[in-house]
């Protein structure tokens, strides 16, 4: 399952409204943790293959979890029972997870861990099964993020990636291409004249 969730609690912890994510049965997720890995001239390296990573189940790296850890990944206990998951080395949030233990035992929750899906590499997020198939909480939603995520957003300009007034020149664009296409992301320049 992957919501859009407009609960004040999920948009506090990513800051972020409209939150995607995906509620987890804690049991069934395994993760790879790798921290950065840099190239020789200090550039971020290729993502690793599935092959190469080391997989843990989340139960075993949740229980054994501590601050002192050399992982990358960190965890802050936002109240009793209550965590939440992020980098230690850019801060990204990276999901939540609560104990069901800590809540009232009739409601009979099992234990789920919400994974932020803008955590996730974008060869996964470009998979349709990744699309939102339930929308949470819309009444705590801010009215116009509900409107935009019900109706879609019309009548917005989609704004080019890079923006340059034009007396910057070709020359000065093309020594910023290689980083731009250093980013995985398409290299769309509008000079504006």
């Amino acid at each position: 399952m992957s919501v859009l969730c407009h609960c004040n609690g999920c948009r506090a912890a990513t800051a972020q409204i409209g939150v995607s994510g995906m509620p987890t049965h804690a049991p069934t997720v395994s993760v790879s943790v790798l921290g950065p890995k840099t190239g020789s001239d200090g550039s971020l390296a290729a993502p690793v293959s599935d092959d190469e990573r080391t997989w843990t189940s989340w139960a075993s790296m949740s229980s054994k979890f501590s601050a002192d850890e050399t992982s990358p990944l960190k965890r802050y206990e936002s109240s009793p029972g209550r965590w939440r998951y992020f980098c230690g080395v850019c801060g990204s949030p990276i999901g939540y997870e609560v104990d069901p233990t800590s809540l009232p035992a009739e409601l009979n929750w099992p234990h789920v861990v919400m994974l932020w899906t803008g955590a996730l590499d974008r060869s996964i997020l470009e998979k349709d099964w990744v699309r939102p198939d339930h929308i949470m909480f819309t009444s705590f939603g801010i009215p116009w993020v509900r409107e935009q995520v019900k109706n879609g957003v019309h009548g917005a300009q989609e704004h080019p990636f890079i923006l340059v007034d034009q007396p910057m020149g070709k020359e000065s664009i093309e020594k910023i291409l290689p980083m731009v296409r250093g980013t995985g992301i398409n290299d769309e320049i509008t000079i504006w004249e």
